[in-house]
């Protein structure tokens, strides 16, 4: 039975009752007594009974002004006698009900009468009154025989439920951080079992400021969510929990980075914006002793490079990151030599003195990062300077040899001296500093044909490539084709009137016939005079029929077209001059008493051809003698020896001795000659005959056969003799 307890308790005072006949102590004894100490000791058949009965015609007690306080110094409540018999006790019983809704009795007072009564007993309003009960009551009525025996036991039916102040254990969260715990009281009375929270009731406890926002709180009660706004409790609840929201805008991130050694020590901070770095050193004290290390030494706490304890007034206004330092060995490694230095971590790598990994001829490709810890890679990098220190590490240069273009290039005109594969004309190639550019001259070479009597040569700069060298810049690399000299000869054409490249000379293979290698004379050169061939300068060779080849002196006549077939020899130059008959100047010199002159006057002197003589000269250049009056020519005399043609042979004249005039028509010149007509002083005779005479103008004919000259001849000549004074 739900009043179980309740019975017991009205059974064991009218035990009690039983035992006085003072009414006046004994309720004021059974006022302080406690149903529940004496359960036990009571009969099972006493809860057969259901002790809350209802009757409509009994109004059921009530409490006529509030409870929701602890300071209250009198309950006024109004009970109605359920008996009214002489001998019955009534007695007004106090309940609280517990968190399954079981009562245990408070106490009781006697009622003697209906209507209203006090409560003022400070004991029993301490019972009454004490936070968080709910409150029922009753009225119990019973009747005592002679015997003292309890008989005509009743209860009325219970009141309402009254509710003193309810308090519960307040709980608010910032994050995760609990920063009130506290039991508080609410202001609002229960109802129903229940109690509306105001939003107030709450935020006195704790009254956050501009950094907390409440839009996005959440409440639980007893670990449920509860809807903030509308937030009504039961009445037995333990527990109201705030969790309250951070709006990111006024909140900053404090974080605390350590390099990888320590990194288990990092940590982040939620701070007030604005908070001075002092401030939030004063909360969070950071660590500052380390285990040892002698790869690192501990030197402090840095926010953007700067000591902690000189900006400890500065505001934390955004994300911040404070650094832990250290001094961190870091061990340089070039492949050959290390060295150690010290950094700080959070310095750049560009604090490393990088010509430590200078290398004769290379350069540094890239950088190996290695953990000194335990020696694994860590990473690849081009360049240090970037790179920040985190720990202790090893960096090791990874090298390159240092290369240069090569720029192979040919000059248009010395290319027809060989052939180049056209996988390296104009071709730039990529070459080692630490090889020999005889190395690539090598490769090179295998690609390269010169034409016979020629050889490869690599020139930089018009000079010769020194193969022992090693590049240091680029270069443009020539072939160059060159002649071997010692297998070339030069042959000329001299002569005048011959094309000048001729007369300078060609080059010949020596071995070779010259027609297949230079051009050849197509003319002699001059018109004047006959062209009698070719003479060489020393003996030659003769290509003749199939390979046999025959020796010519050098005194032999080679005609134009025999050229062609001579082969060089090594060593041996050649040079053909032209050879021609030679023309000798027969000059005749005036004197004071006559001259000669020639038919045509556009010369002064008679040119004769070597091996001819002076009478053949003279058949188309006539010889005129011209003495003056009374004059006549006698003989002439010659500057130099000369040989004359008499019969079979020859006969000489010395220089200065008389020439008769038949004998000066076989005068063969071999040299240039002065002649000198000398004159004799004659009287003029009237004859004809003696004019004719006088002044002879003979032709080769005339002066061999004199007697067979014609008047009709000799008459032409005077009419042109005599036509020549007159002009």
């Amino acid at each position: 039975m739900r009043y179980k307890k309740f019975l017991v308790g009205c059974l064991i005072c009218c035990g009690f009752l039983s035992l006085s006949d003072n009414h006046i102590i004994k309720a004021d004894y059974f006022t302080d007594y406690n149903t529940t100490v004496l359960d036990s000791i009571m009969k099972p058949n006493i809860f057969d009974f259901d002790i809350f009965s209802k009757s409509s015609r009994y109004t059921p007690p009530e409490i006529k002004n509030s409870m929701y306080s602890e300071n209250i110094n009198e309950i006024d409540y109004n009970a109605e006698l359920l008996s009214y018999k002489k001998n019955s006790y009534n007695y007004l019983i106090f309940y609280s009900l517990d968190d399954n809704n079981i009562p245990n009795e408070l106490f009781r007072v006697p009622i003697v009468n209906s209507g209203d009564g006090k409560i003022v007993d400070k004991k029993l309003l301490k019972k009454l009154l004490k936070p968080n009960n709910t409150i029922i009551m009753n009225v119990m009525s019973f009747d005592i025989d002679d015997k003292g025996n309890i008989e005509n036991l009743k209860h009325s039916p219970t009141s309402k439920e009254y509710y003193t102040k309810k308090t519960l254990n307040l709980v608010i969260k910032e994050g995760n951080k609990e920063v009130v715990n506290r039991i508080i009281s609410l202001g609002n009375e229960a109802k129903d079992n229940k109690v509306l929270v105001y939003p107030y009731e709450l935020e006195q406890y704790y009254r956050p400021d501009k950094y907390y926002s409440y839009t996005n709180e959440e409440i639980f009660v007893d670990g449920e969510q509860k809807e903030p706004n509308k937030l009504e409790v039961g009445y037995t609840a333990k527990k109201i929990e705030v969790s309250l929201s951070k709006n990111k805008e006024y909140w900053k991130n404090v974080k605390i980075v350590y390099p990888t050694e320590y990194s288990k020590e990092n940590t982040t901070y939620d701070v007030k914006k604005d908070t001075s770095l002092g401030e939030f050193l004063k909360e969070n004290a950071l660590k500052e002793k380390f285990d040892s290390n002698n790869d690192y030494e501990f030197i402090g706490y840095y926010m953007n490079n700067k000591e902690l304890k000189t900006v400890l007034k500065s505001k934390i206004t955004d994300d911040t990151e404070i650094n832990a330092k250290f001094k961190t060995k870091i061990i340089l490694d070039n492949g050959e030599n290390k060295k150690e230095v010290t950094l700080s971590t959070g310095d750049k790598l560009s604090g490393v003195d990088e010509s430590f990994f200078d290398k004769p001829k290379y350069h540094v490709e890239n950088y190996t990062i290695y953990s000194k810890k335990d020696n694994k890679k860590i990473k690849d990098v081009e360049k240090l300077n970037d790179e920040v220190v985190d720990e202790s590490v090893i960096i090791k240069a990874n090298y390159k040899e240092n290369t240069n273009i090569v720029s192979v290039r040919q000059d248009e005109y010395n290319k027809r001296f060989g052939k180049v594969d056209d996988s390296i004309k104009d071709k730039d190639i990529e070459w080692a500093q630490t090889k020999k550019i005889g190395e690539l001259l090598t490769q090179l070479r295998g690609k390269i044909k010169p034409n016979t009597g020629y050889q490869t040569f690599f020139r930089i700069s018009k000079k010769i490539v020194n193969e022992e060298e090693y590049l240091t810049n680029n270069i443009v690399l020539e072939i160059y084709f060159k002649k071997v000299e010692e297998e070339w000869v030069t042959v000329k054409f001299v002569g005048k009137g011959i094309d000048k490249f001729l007369s300078d000379g060609q080059e010949v293979l020596a071995n070779s016939r010259i027609d297949s290698m230079i051009n050849l004379p197509t003319a002699t050169g001059e018109t004047s005079r006959e062209f009698l061939g070719w003479q060489a300068n020393r003996d030659y060779l003769i290509a003749g029929e199939g390979s046999n080849k025959h020796h010519v002196s050098k005194n032999t006549l080679l005609q134009t077209n025999e050229l062609g077939a001579v082969v060089t020899e090594k060593g041996k130059d050649l040079e053909f001059t032209a050879v021609y008959r030679k023309l000798f100047n027969v000059e005749f010199e005036k004197t004071p008493v006559g001259s000669i002159t020639l038919s045509k006057e556009t010369e002064d002197m008679l040119k004769v051809d070597e091996f001819n003589s002076i009478g053949d000269a003279t058949k188309n250049n006539k010889i005129i003698v011209v003495p003056r009056a009374g004059y006549s020519l006698s003989y002439f005399v010659v500057d130099k020896n000369v040989k004359v043609n008499v019969g079979n042979g020859t006969k000489e004249i010395f220089a200065g001795q008389r020439i008769e005039e038949k004998d000066l028509y076989n005068i063969v010149p071999t040299t240039n000659l002065k002649i000198t007509p000398i004159f004799k002083w004659t009287l003029s005779s009237g004859k004809l005959e003696d004019m004719i005479e006088n002044n002879k103008i003979k032709t080769v004919e005339d002066a061999l056969n004199l007697e067979l000259e014609s008047a009709e001849n000799i008459r032409n000549i005077l009419v042109l003799y005599l036509n020549k004074i007159k002009l």
